[in-house]
């Protein structure tokens, strides 16, 4: 009966997406005509100065190169992309990434949920791997709870779009994002960045460059961010959804000799920053018509004075506090031999971050759920602490006349957890708190690979790329802790022996060669297109918040083969950059977490096979020597063609979640010189089309439209080194939810608006 109703599910589905596609397909035909209008018109102007976009070189596919001459689909943004923009943190890359989703997870401020071409992960327990990385200088962060980092003292940002499954450390199945820092300069100089903005927020940062010699350079670096935040409770003055960061990093890179370069640097940041919900607004039996998220806490249940984390995790919950705390230490080395044959690089990675969270889900309102079986109380307390060990040796070199471009390498990544949480459940008909206590779980990951990449050109207008990559995992899980038992009202233990009993495995490995293939073609200088073909995977884990033995099932790894087309392009003079994108991609064993209908339970499925489909487009173009567009969109068609019979029966589908059928954005900006400086104005506008947050499609889970505005101007005055940054955000206050969990609506960010002011030195 579930099979049929998700099959006429899925038929009016495709009704409603092919209007929509069609609408999608218009707006897209018409913007690229007035896009070739303007620059047909502009090729023909009679400028003194033919005006020019900037090149920009990419480390994509692990070499330094132009972004045109590789076959992938990259997004890549420079430092001044990121300020110009408004991109603060990674969360804010969805703006400038067509087909890319993100928000905070629940509760967790400093976590941060991607979502590219229907893939992610909204799970944040470290037996779950993610399906989109994170790289901060080539060094893999394998946690989503610190994954939210701050693109000050960037460099570069790329996000590559589609399966990364040949060259970079985990495999994954949706993409990658990798941050690439500024390098220590041996020149004296800096800055200092001090802003101030909406909801009291103070931020700031500074970067001073040392040099140290003739062959040794240092950086050091830091920022902080202090904001009240925006959620207001109506029952006092407090507000919540803040922030309050600090965090530090020192560079280091030393000349060894003319071919050696030793690139070390160490970094830490502090960071508090909750992400609250408001209870939807229904009838007394919960089932009327739901009101739009007001951005207004109703009851706050929150102890300010005793809200620092004490003593057993068990305990948390009985503070009646809310809090949501990280840290984290990466240190990164990259020792660089530039050989005659090529060039060798041993890169080595430490990254070490820990969590304190507490938070009452239902907390906000008091009313009870799930037909009254529940009361207001459901407390999650979470301590963890990661550690993390990788080892990557690069050799990366040209052969036959350089016809042949290769890379080629070894990677081993060692990581440690351990996590203790604790559920605390008020059941109103019995009076009681049953509290599920799991102290500690323990789980390790060890990641082994090889891996090989090589270009040959096979005409000066046609090269081959061939990859392929071998991945041998062992995962390893310990678990030594209580279950509170409604039956006889007593903790029974819940360890190693019961998951035995109960056929759990406590160990899983898994081995894997994943392949890649592409070929690139050179039409004239400017015009080049290419196909390729990508294998990736990611591996399974454990279901580690079931309430018994039984529910800690585990799940397979999800596969997943991709299919490109792809269109390079740098028109009109190198005035404007268009690169364009057509994906096909199959995820089998697809994992999905889901709450299960009538519990409380959060477990993964492995939910069936699932297919997207999809266009991207990027462009930058540049009208006048003063005036600058870019902008991107995204198509996708997301759908199951197989459901599982689990996934049937916790009733999911048949959309795939965070999956919008529409992304874009279109921005400008226009520079005016004067005696004594200029002024930039800017501003963009995006768009993303209504989509459905909860897998299961439940109603209360749909994001409507979306449109945001975000507007800059700049005022700069060389004499004094100095420019004036006056900037908003979210410009026409958008108010909409970006999360649903158990009634709680999540909201977006609210209108900001800011000042700033830096002085270069």
């Amino acid at each position: 009966m579930k099979a049929d109703i998700w099959t006429e599910r899925k038929l009016q589905r495709n009704k409603y997406k092919l209007h929509n596609w069609r609408s999608s397909y218009s707006i897209t035909v018409l913007a690229l005509a007035v896009l070739n209008l303007d620059f047909t018109n502009q090729a023909y102007a009679q400028d003194t100065q033919v005006p020019q976009i900037d090149e920009i070189i990419v480390t994509a596919d692990r070499r330094l190169k132009n972004i045109q001459q590789i076959p992938i689909a990259v997004t890549a943004l420079q430092a001044s992309d990121i300020s110009d923009q408004q991109i603060i943190t990674t969360r804010d890359l969805a703006r400038a990434v067509p087909n890319l989703v993100t928000t905070n997870n629940v509760g967790l401020g400093n976590s941060v949920i991607y979502f590219l071409r229907g893939v992610g992960n909204v799970e944040s327990i470290p037996t779950f791997d993610l399906p989109v990385g994170t790289y901060v200088d080539e060094v893999f962060i394998s946690r989503q709870n610190t994954n939210q980092i701050a693109l000050s003292g960037v460099e570069r940002v790329e996000v590559l779009r589609g399966p990364q499954g040949t060259l970079f450390g985990r495999n994954t199945t949706g993409g990658a994002i990798s941050i690439v820092t500024q390098k220590p300069e041996n020149e004296f100089g800096g800055h200092i960045e001090v802003g101030a903005g909406s909801f009291d927020r103070f931020h700031g940062n500074a970067a001073v460059n040392i040099p140290l010699g003739d062959r040794v350079a240092a950086r050091l670096s830091g920022i902080f961010v202090e904001d009240d935040g925006f959620l207001e409770n109506e029952n006092n003055d407090e507000t919540f959804n803040g922030e309050s960061t600090f965090g530090l990093r020192g560079a280091l890179q030393v000349d060894v000799t003319d071919t050696i370069t030793w690139n070390i640097s160490a970094q830490y940041v502090d960071t508090e920053i909750l992400n609250l919900g408001t209870p939807e607004i229904l009838n007394q039996n919960f089932l009327g018509t739901r009101e739009p998220v007001t951005g207004d806490l109703l009851v706050a249940r929150v102890n300010d004075e005793n809200c620092t984390p004490t003593g057993d995790v068990s305990t948390f919950a009985g503070q009646g506090c809310t809090f949501s705390a990280t840290d984290s230490t990466l240190l990164t080395s990259n020792l660089e031999f530039r050989l005659g044959a090529g060039t060798l690089n041993f890169i080595t990675g430490y990254y070490e971050s820990s969590l304190d969270f507490n938070i009452d889900f239902l907390g906000n309102t008091n009313q009870p759920v799930f037909g009254g079986v529940i009361g207001s109380n459901f407390y999650i307390s979470n301590v963890s602490d990661n550690e993390q060990f990788s080892q990557e040796i690069k050799w990366s070199g040209e052969a036959f006349d350089g016809r042949l471009d290769y890379v080629a390498g070894l990677f081993y990544m060692d990581e440690e957890n351990d996590t203790s949480f604790t559920d605390s459940i008020n059941v109103p008909f019995v009076g009681i708190s049953p509290t599920t206590i799991r102290n500690p779980l323990l789980n390790d990951t060890e990641s082994k690979a090889a891996f090989v990449q090589g270009d040959y050109a096979l005409t000066d207008k046609l090269s081959l790329q061939l990859g392929l990559r071998y991945t041998d995992e062992d995962k390893t899980l310990s678990l030594s802790g209580s279950n509170f038992n409604t039956t006889t009202f007593q903790f029974d233990p819940l360890g190693d022996a019961e998951l035995v009993v109960a056929g759990i495995p406590l160990e899983q490995s898994v081995s894997k060669v994943t392949p890649r293939a592409a070929l690139f073609y050179d039409i004239t200088d400017d015009v080049s297109v290419y196909g390729s073909y990508t294998e990736g995977f990611k591996s399974g884990g454990w279901n580690v918040r079931g309430t018994s033995a039984v529910t800690f099932q585990p799940f397979d790894e999800e596969t997943v083969e991709s299919f490109e087309v792809g269109l390079r392009t740098q028109l009109f003079d190198n005035r404007l950059r268009l690169n364009a994108t057509v994906f096909n991609a199959v995820y089998d064993d697809f994992q999905i977490p889901t709450v299960f209908p009538g519990s409380n339970m959060f477990l993964t499925l492995n939910s069936g096979e699932a297919e997207v489909t999809g266009l991207e487009v990027d462009f930058v173009g540049a009208l006048t020597e003063t005036f600058d567009i870019f902008g991107n969109f995204g198509l996708q068609d997301a759908e199951y063609n197989e459901l599982s019979g689990g996934a049937i029966a916790a009733g999911i589908g048949p959309d795939l979640q965070r999956t919008p059928e529409f992304t874009g954005r279109i921005g400008a900006s226009k520079t005016f010189d004067f005696s004594e400086g200029s002024l930039r104005l800017g501003g963009d506008v995006s768009y993303t089309s209504k989509y459905l947050i909860d897998p299961s499609n439940s109603p209360n889970s749909l994001v409507d439209n979306t449109a945001i505005l975000n507007l800059q101007a700049t005022l700069t005055l060389p004499s004094y080194n100095t420019q004036l940054i006056f900037e908003c955000s979210n410009c026409t206050d958008e108010v909409y939810q970006v999360g649903n969990l158990f009634n709680q609506q999540y909201p977006s960010q609210p209108r900001r608006f800011g000042a700033r002011i830096k002085y270069d030195f």
